[in-house]
Order: structure tokens, then sequence, then C-alpha cells
């Protein structure tokens, strides 16, 4: 058989060496898939999975960075994938906004708060010579109303964008807030539990009642919380730290090496409330003209639950939550304080002058020992 030439009818002639020559310049390419591109993967097909394959594109929080890849891989914590699926970027820290949201609640809270205490200030001290006011000392009430400002102005602060300066003033703020309430309402419960005691009631004397030791007392008990706070931080110093959580949610917060520290404040400060609640107890029962106790009484069982809750649920939060919540607790017992205690001195100012009258003499004579 003769195959070494071909001739076509235009008389064309090729010969077997051309033949050759000409199909080895053939080149078949057998290809039925495009390859993926960068935020796909390939899922082959069922038949001829070699060489057929689908395109498929990455889902949730996963990427691919090259072409080719069979599998998607999962961004690491504090990253998501971005539109494309073909990178991972980092999240930014969820903050509280005071123009929005919660933050914008907050702001509002606290700006009323600040307001109701200042308008409690100008209408005790424009009263300050009255029964009402004289029985509760004019001069505890101003520091009591000193540390609620600080309780109002303190969840202020976590709407300031987070440094290290902020992480130190913060806690300073918030212990002096709460130890200044702590302590002047224990002041107050003292006070009233000295001058209706079996010693004074049998000599007629009563030492370290006067106004000058009652502030020292108070100011005593607001330098201790603030030093175990002074020591905690030097102990501890914070320092500002990106953390993420599973949920994904990432914040910018201040972290220690542990809680040791702000343990200790919390028991110090848990102790106070303890022993003012304890105090108010027992002087529940004083003579109607000095039925403040009664209200101190129902103010300090509320501070008391609110920390009994508040605790657990500090240390099993994080992020935005914890500034949340804490921020929640100082405006509801600050509010707290404000309603029970001078809600009621308030009430008789406007309301029941009749009962604001002057005390008989003997009564006055053992408020002002």
């Amino acid at each position: 058989m003769s195959f070494g030439t071909w001739r076509q009818e235009s008389g064309i002639k090729i010969s077997r060496k051309d033949m050759e020559s000409r199909l080895r310049k053939l080149h078949l390419i057998a290809r039925c898939s495009q390859p993926c591109f960068p935020g796909f993967r390939k899922e082959p097909r069922a038949r001829f999975p070699e060489c057929c394959w689908d395109c498929l594109r990455c889902r949730g929080n996963t990427f691919t960075n090259q072409s080719g890849s069979t599998i998607c891989e999962r961004c690491p914590l504090g990253y998501e994938a971005n539109t494309n699926k073909s990178q991972c970027l980092a999240i930014p820290p969820t903050v509280l906004k005071w123009s929005r949201g919660l933050g914008a609640g907050i702001v509002c809270t606290c700006a009323l708060g600040i307001l109701a205490v200042l308008g409690t200030f100008t209408v005790l001290t424009t009263h300050r010579d009255t029964p009402v006011v004289r029985a509760s000392s004019w001069e505890i009430c101003c520091m009591l109303l000193l540390g609620l400002t600080f309780c109002y102005v303190a969840p202020l602060l976590f709407m300031v964008q987070t440094d290290l300066f902020s992480c130190q003033v913060k806690p300073f703020i918030s212990a002096t807030g709460v130890c200044l309430v702590i302590g002047s309402i224990l002041t107050k419960t003292n006070r009233i539990a000295r001058i209706f005691g079996l010693n004074l009631m049998r000599t007629g004397k009563a030492y370290f009642l006067s106004t000058p030791w009652q502030i020292i007392f108070i100011l005593v008990c607001v330098l201790a919380g603030d030093i175990l706070m002074g020591i905690s931080i030097m102990l501890e110093p914070p320092r500002l730290a990106t953390v993420a959580y599973n949920t994904g949610q990432v914040a910018l917060e201040c972290v220690t090496e542990s809680m040791t520290g702000f343990g200790v404040w919390i028991l110090y400060s848990g102790g106070l409330a303890l022993l003012t609640t304890y105090q108010a107890f027992l002087i529940r029962k004083v003579p109607e003209n000095y039925n403040e106790s009664k209200f101190i009484a129902f103010t300090m069982v509320t501070l008391c639950l609110g920390g009994a809750v508040f605790i657990p649920t500090y240390f099993c939060t994080y992020g935005l939550y914890r500034n949340i919540l804490s921020c929640f607790l100082l405006t509801f017992c600050s509010t707290a304080v404000l309603a029970c205690i001078f809600g009621p001195k308030l009430y008789i100012i406007f309301f029941r002058p009749e009962k604001n009258q002057a005390k008989p003499k003997q009564e006055t004579e053992i408020t002002k020992t």
C-alpha cells in the first residue's frame, strides 16, 4: 500500500515528509473548565474530575488568595473576608458612640442625672436651715451628691476614645464615686445610730459626731478605696489591646495580667455596703422625725442586689457588653440613691411644708449634739 503522497484535485502534491512535519506542529488541547480565580474554589464534576470542575464562590468568613484552590480557608479570629472573598481584613473595634443607639441613651441618662444632682444641691442649699435638711446634715448631703456626680460622669468616659490614660483614669473616677456614695451613707447611718444609742441616752455625750469628724470619716473611706485601686494599677498596670472574641466582635480594651487588684477593691466596697446595710437595718425603728433611715435601708438593699447581680455578670461578659453593663449599673444605682434618699426631702420641701417645721427644743439639742 502506498501512502507517501497525497493528491488533491487541484494537483497539489504533499510528500510524506511534509505531512509529518505539519502534523508535528498541531497541539491538541483537551480542557473543559477554566481556572478558578481567587475567591473561588474548585468543585470537581462526577465525570472526568481531573479536568472538569465548577468554580464556586467561598461562603461566610472564608477566602482563597490563589487560583486553583480546592478549599476555602477560614479567616483567623479578629478578621473577616472581603467582598471578593480573596483576602481577610482586620475587623475594626466596636466602641460605644455617644451619637447613636445605646451610647446616646447612656449620655442622655447621665446628663439628666447630673442636672438632677445640681437641682437637688440648689434646693438643699436654699433650704439648708430647715429641719428636714439639718436633720440629715447638709454637709454629708453635699458629699453624697458629689459622689453621685462622679458616678454619673464615669459612664461618659466610656464614650471617649480608649487610650492608656483613660485606662488609668476610669477606675479612679468610678472608685471615688462609689466610695463617696457608700461612705456618705455609712456616715449618715452611723450618726443616727449613735444619736439614738444607749450610751448617748444615758450620758448625753457622744464623741466624733461633729461635722468635721464626719467629713474626715468619709474621706478616709474614699482614700482607702483609691489607695487599693492605685496599688492595683501599679502592681498590674493596664495595657491597651485589641481583643477578638468568638462572636466576631473586636474590642479595644484595657487589659491586665489578672483581676486580683480589682477583686480586692470589690471586696472592700462590698464590705462597706454590707456594713451600711446592717446599720440601716438596726436604725429602721428610730422616731418618726428620723425616718430617713427607712429610705436608707431600702437604698442599701437595692445597691446590694445590684452589686450581687453585677459582679458575676461582669466577669462573664466581654467587650462592648461589659462597658454597657458598667454604665447601666452606675446610672441605675446613682438614680436609686438620688430618688430614695433625696426624693422624700424634696417632696416635703415642695409639697408638705407643714412637716418642715421647727422641732421641739429637746430633740433639736440631740440633733446638734
